[in-house]
């Protein structure tokens, strides 16, 4: 039998790699139940899973790549918990692409996995399964297949590399445009500033095979009946998104990345793999507009982080520094696995349906159990709408969806949504129920108030006040 040799630094790569998974798998379950981005993403596969079209049967905002891949794992078991696991799936991709991209790069190996830890760690820190989240992987395969093929040679990635550069904008269609155009960028500074020979023709055919994904998508929307729909709430319909939010503290701290970044490029701006580092990094600033905050700001650093551990590990070229240093994570590794593994066993969770098995507390069952049982008892013969952030929370786990109120926030209505949601409060057999001491920025004031012209309070659930007419 052949004997199976593993040198110094394979070993501590199965060992990093193993108990990074692993810490990673049981942050991912240990989340406690409630946030909304989660819960938001999750109905948009469960929407789809079920049946539903995007923007005809439920409001979405952003082009529906995303909603689509997270369905099909759905059709294992569509609850939550199973949606968590695809969430861990994505991660081990990213560190694997993570860990090629810097190869590529030559990075040294203790730099190397300080970062990826890093990195892993602000995303899942900060972030959920949403489609920014599946941005970030097509960049980093984007980035990857790149560094591969900087003289375009490969005829095969000459065809992939375009072909994801389209599946960007049918992921998320502001950012996606942005994205897919580095792709033909980095052509045109291959052809001027490298002088790489590079035809006219190569060029068209790139832009042509990029538009391949938004061409199907249009027809998908065609055949369905809903491109209005589609046109009306992620087109037109972003207009209306005129909240925004910055935080002057992450704006100073994204600055200063790229700042260093720019300073770099200028010193040293002959290197290819700067220049796709470089516009992928600039293009990432696509994460944070119009929302500046901690969640888009975790996905608008991941590439600059990678374009500035490049940097550091050329300065310190000349220092030798020994890959079994990374021993020193393990410990950390260790006493965190420990303790999520601790904290989820002793949690509350809840025994069965949509959200068996996600860690929650004996308050927020009682305040599902609660208003669930209100709106099914009610819904026998009244239309009952949750207004508040987290409608689509209840909703789900009694298999109900009411379109533009499950996301019930400024900028997802589009404009013809706000015309439909006063014709609902207008007609009859309406109940609705709000939240009166949320002051969420993006709610809709506008409609609460609206309602409680037109209607008189008739009860209270949990702390939602109910609404009905005369």
């Amino acid at each position: 039998m052949k004997k199976i040799i593993f040198s110094n630094e394979k070993l501590l790569k199965i060992i990093y790699y193993g108990l990074l998974s692993m810490l990673l798998l049981f942050i991912i379950l240990n989340q406690f139940l409630g946030n909304m981005d989660e819960i938001w993403n999750f109905s948009f596969a469960k929407n789809i899973h079920d049946g539903l079209i995007p923007y005809k049967d439920f409001n979405l905002i952003s082009t529906p790549l995303s909603c689509f891949l997270n369905s099909i794992i759905l059709n294992i078991d569509s609850s939550l918990i199973t949606f968590r696991i695809l969430y861990f799936i994505y991660y081990l991709t990213i560190l694997y692409l993570l860990n090629n991209i810097l190869d590529n790069l030559k990075i040294k190996s203790f730099l190397k996995y300080i970062i990826i830890f890093l990195i892993v760690m602000i995303l899942v820190k900060s972030c959920y399964l949403d489609y920014n989240f599946i941005q970030i992987i097509l960049i980093l395969l984007l980035i990857n297949l790149n560094l591969k093929n900087e003289d375009y040679q490969n005829n095969k990635l000459n065809i992939i590399i375009p072909l994801i550069s389209g599946l960007t904008i049918i992921n998320k269609q502001s950012s996606g445009l942005i994205i897919a155009s580095v792709n033909i960028i980095l052509i045109l500074l291959n052809k001027f500033i490298f002088k790489k020979n590079i035809t006219l023709k190569f060029m068209i055919k790139q832009v042509i095979i990029t538009l391949i994904p938004p061409a199907i998508f249009t027809i998908y929307l065609i055949i369905t009946k809903s491109f209005n729909e589609f046109y009306d709430l992620a087109i037109i319909g972003i207009t209306s998104f005129t909240n925004k939010y910055v935080s002057k503290t992450l704006l100073l701290g994204i600055s200063i990345i790229y700042l260093t970044i720019i300073l770099e490029m200028y010193i040293n701006k002959i290197k290819s793999e700067l220049w796709i580092l470089f516009i992928y990094s600039l293009a990432s600033i696509s994460f944070v507009i119009p929302i500046l905050d901690k969640i888009h700001t975790a996905y608008s650093i991941i590439i600059p982080f990678i374009f500035l551990i490049y940097i550091i590990d050329n300065k310190l070229k000349d220092i030798n520094i020994n890959s079994m240093y990374t021993y020193i994570l393990y410990p950390i590794f260790i006493i965190m696995i420990i303790t999520n593994i601790n904290s989820y066993s002793l949690s509350t969770k809840n025994s069965n349906g949509i959200y068996k098995y996600i860690p929650t507390n004996n308050n927020q069952q009682r305040v599902i159990k609660n208003v669930n049982h209100y709106v099914d008892n009610m819904s026998k013969d009244y239309d009952v709408y949750i207004l508040d952030i987290s409608a689509a929370l209840f909703n789900l786990n009694i298999g109900k969806y009411n379109k533009y109120f499950d996301m019930f926030m400024n900028g997802n209505f589009g404009i013809n949504g706000e015309k439909e949601i006063y014709s609902i409060i207008d007609s009859d057999n309406k109940i609705f129920m709000i939240n009166d001491v949320s002051n969420h920025w993006q709610k809709p004031i506008k409609i609460t108030n609206y309602v409680k012209e037109k209607y008189i309070i008739c009860g209270k659930i949990e702390f939602l006040t109910v609404y009905c007419k005369n």
